[in-house]
């Protein structure tokens, strides 16, 4: 077993073309041919030709994977993809529906630091929903490793009995492939999605209330510095933020848009008592990174005012660190300039 979903089951003989291994218990799915089989915890006879290692995965696992390549230096480069085996198949009925689930989780750090700077990512299938979400162990690890590494470039999703009539990638349709022989829908070429995360981890949730956030701000299009760019540059989100153990619904509420090369963030309060009950300091702004620049722009102007901030041509990134007036409690802007 390599950990809790991947089963490997090598010949060991020469000349052997079969092999028998011991199965645990549950739904397993046979790498080499796609079939879905049963065990109770017995030992299984598998095909074993010299060009195929059996391999099983449990159904229910979602397994994040990547292409081989001559140095794991370069195979970091590659991004990954994900491998989302349901825990039951899918025939379109609101009864299985509610009881597919799948899980997993990636630990990722840049490969030679001692110093325990990773990411967490952790993935989860509910109610046909796959939900991805990041966490950095800290400020520094968003600094020590290289962001681009966490691309995704391809998700196969394997259980399908019927072609879904659509999938959607952060609420937008998306193009994807149906493979009725083989149960599966992969979705390619979603060149926005990264497992990146957005705010940092600790100890516990209290801990990690006080650490301040990061905003990361994918645009649609990237910014060339044309006009035309200018004008179809777009991005949104938003934030409800209570203080984590109230049940009198006191939150503030925070909209982030950007339009014309302006990133703008406005701030409601459910009401005057919510300012008094939610500590605002755990609002603040530690840092910012938009993703999307071909070229770097001549000034970055937090509220009309140029800050210091770094570009990174390869990754096609712009950082603002360590504006410590900033906080998502009170409206800002930041805009850019060519």
């Amino acid at each position: 077993m390599l950990g809790s979903c991947i089963l490997v089951t090598p010949v060991l003989d020469e000349g052997r073309t079969f092999v028998e291994g011991y199965v645990p218990s549950g739904e397993w799915i046979e790498l080499s041919t796609g079939k879905r089989y049963f065990s109770r915890g017995t030992w299984k006879y598998f095909d074993a030709p010299l060009n195929v290692i059996p391999i099983s995965i449990r159904c229910g696992c979602i397994v994040p994977i990547q292409v081989s390549a001559e140095t794991t230096d370069i195979a970091r480069k590659k991004g990954f993809g994900l491998f989302v085996i349901l825990s039951s198949t899918d025939d379109g009925s609101s009864a299985a529906g509610q009881r597919i689930k799948a899980s997993g989780e990636l630990f990722w750090d840049n490969g030679d630091d001692a110093n325990l700077n990773y990411v967490h990512v952790k993935f989860e299938v509910r109610d046909r929903t796959l939900t991805v979400t990041s966490t950095p162990s800290s400020v520094e690890s968003l600094e020590k490793i290289d962001l681009k590494e966490l691309d995704v470039k391809t998700i196969l999703i394997v259980g399908f009995i019927k072609k879904p009539a659509a999938i959607l990638v952060n609420n937008k349709p998306v193009d994807f492939m149906f493979d009725n022989d083989l149960e599966t829908c992969q979705i390619k070429n979603q060149s926005f999605l990264t497992l990146i995360p957005i705010q940092v981890s600790a100890e516990t949730t209290d801990i990690a209330r006080k650490k301040g956030f990061g905003l990361f701000v994918i645009l649609s299009s990237t910014d060339d510095e044309s006009s035309a760019a200018g004008q179809r540059i777009k991005a949104s989100g938003e934030l409800f933020w209570d203080n984590g153990d109230d049940a009198n619904l006191n939150y503030v509420h925070v909209k982030f848009e950007v339009r014309d090369r302006t990133l703008t963030v406005t701030s409601t309060p459910s009401s005057v008592e919510s300012l008094e009950k939610i500590d605002l300091k755990e609002l603040d702004v530690k840092t910012i990174l938009i993703v999307g620049f071909i070229k770097k722009p001549a000034a970055i102007l937090v509220n009309n005012k140029p800050v210091d901030f770094m570009f990174d041509n390869d990754l096609e990134t712009c950082q603002i660190k360590n504006q410590s007036f900033l906080t998502l409690s009170k409206e800002f802007m930041i805009k850019w300039r060519f």
